[in-house]
């Protein structure tokens, strides 16, 4: 059994049973967990156990990933746009300058997960797990966030503009030269110390302008809906 012999397993579906996953189990066990640079669009791995599989720019667009299990895998530069990852679990994976443009990522696990420079404009993160991710300069352009946890997270650089957070959890975010302009942030929790980040993040304030003081701050960001007075 070789990378190949799997990939065309995967691509007929031959893992997509109960006894299918156990078999691709065993059969990744056999290539070392590497499937790096293989074309698979379109495949059909939903439930399926992936933890620390290596795919560095493999071709996963359109996939059925749903509910699977990718903890601490390498995932590097790989074309997952448009795939269905719905509840999945990617804590700690390398998601470096991946593509999940249009992705489904509801509810997904993806705490302390590298997405440097990844692509996830127009993704569905609704109610996902981002906690202490790194997404440093990642590309989030009208991605949704409703309810997303991204506490702690490195959104520095990071472009998310027009996105969709209400009632997101943004405490100690990074958020140095994030680019929140037309984002919805009605219900945004947001901590105190991130008020003057988050008031040049949205454009409310011209970054290298005099700062209002915190109270003011606070006040115009409650314009917008974010609540700015947690500790």
């Amino acid at each position: 059994m070789d990378k190949n012999d799997v990939v065309k397993n995967i691509m007929a579906g031959t893992y997509a049973t109960g006894r299918g996953m156990m078999a691709l189990r065993k059969d990744l066990k056999s290539i070392a967990y590497d499937l790096g640079g293989s074309a698979m669009g379109g495949a059909r791995l939903r439930h399926a156990n992936l933890n620390g599989i290596r795919m560095k720019g493999a071709n996963l667009g359109g996939a059925d990933l749903g509910e699977c299990t990718m903890e601490k895998a390498y995932l590097r530069g790989v074309n997952m746009g448009g795939a269905d990852l719905g509840y999945a679990r990617l804590a700690h994976a390398d998601l470096e300058t991946a593509n999940l443009g249009g992705a489904n990522l509801g509810y997904a696990d993806i705490r302390n997960a590298d997405l440097k420079g990844a692509n996830l404009s127009g993704a569905y993160l609704g109610y996902a797990k981002l906690f202490r991710a790194v997404a440093t300069d990642a590309y989030m352009w009208g991605a949704f966030l409703r309810g997303a946890d991204l506490r702690l997270a490195d959104l520095r650089g990071a472009y998310i503009r027009g996105a969709d957070l209400k009632g997101a959890d943004i405490r100690g975010a990074k958020l140095y030269g994030t680019d929140l302009f037309g984002a919805n942030m009605v219900g945004v929790r947001a901590s105190r110390s991130m008020i003057n980040d988050l008031l040049v993040a949205t454009g409310v304030v011209r970054r290298g302008s005099e700062m209002p003081d915190r109270e003011q701050g606070v006040k115009k960001l409650s314009v917008l809906g974010i609540n700015a007075d947690s500790t």
